[in-house]
């Protein structure tokens, strides 16, 4: 600007012409010729100065625009605690080596329960510790090898310990899981001879998910986890064995604090 006012200061006029006239001289005695300018000619070189620094504003905010812009992820780190529902189903390899029989006898049912974890967050990588437990409403029957007689289990809950890994885009979180698993199933004869007799189980389990953060402090997530118990021993009247494994597809929702 101060390059625009002393550009203009230098072309001051000394006497006012119509604005249809050009530059005329008029001559002084025992003195240089000196020029008349008129306002057109003022105006012009005005508004020349003024479009070369509108220019190079323009150029200079362009450059700026350039730079590029990192958006942060979501912030995912924090202590949180949910609530979730879904379906599971299983598959239990029996042995009843009385008879003696061999069977894959399926189960199936719904559950819901609480979460709550942990989340540590670097840039878009978010790492956690993870805890849930369940009530669950899982069974299943097979012929036991017995005319009119079945083999019957029963899962009532579930719980699982987990390390969580995953990566963030925008408020999407896709994560991968896995830690140790808690159950018990009760298995028992249809018609009952022998009684129940029910066994905790511990085993393994993995998996992932997707989960979205809607505000801040609320998120939703979908979660898949495969659960291996292993080989269990049971008792009615006689031995059985049970080698269970289930899957599980929960939706829940928490509070991030």
């Amino acid at each position: 600007m101060l390059l625009i006012i002393a550009y203009i200061r230098g072309f001051q006029p000394k006497a006012a012409c119509p604005e249809s006239s050009p530059p005329i001289i008029k001559p002084v005695t025992g003195k240089k010729p000196e020029f008349s300018i008129c306002r057109g000619f003022i105006m012009k070189k005005f508004l020349i100065a003024a479009t070369a620094v509108s220019g190079l504003l323009a150029f200079a905010g362009s450059a700026s625009a350039a730079d590029p812009i990192v958006d942060l992820p979501y912030d995912w780190s924090g202590l949180y605690i949910g609530a979730e529902i879904g379906g599971l189903w299983g598959e239990g390899d029996t042995s009843i080596p009385a008879y003696p029989a061999t069977f894959d006898l399926s189960t199936d049912g719904w559950g819901g329960g609480l979460y709550a974890g942990y989340n540590f967050q670097s840039g878009f990588w978010v790492f956690g510790l993870e805890g849930d437990v369940n009530l669950l409403d899982v069974d299943g029957e097979h012929a036991s090898g017995l005319v009119g007689e079945q083999y019957a289990i029963e899962q009532e809950w579930d719980a699982s310990v987990r390390a969580r890994a995953g990566y963030a885009i925008d408020n999407m979180l896709l994560y991968v899981t896995g830690g140790a698993a808690f159950s018990s199933i009760d298995t028992f004869y249809i018609p009952l001879a022998g009684g129940h007799d029910k066994n905790d189980l511990f085993g393994w389990t993995v998996g992932g998910g997707l989960e979205y953060g809607f505000t801040p402090n609320m998120t939703a997530r979908v979660q898949y986890l495969y659960t291996d118990y292993g080989n269990e021993s049971f008792f009615h009247n006689g031995p059985s064995t049970v080698d269970y494994d289930t899957h599980s597809v929960m939706a829940g929702i928490a509070w991030k604090f």
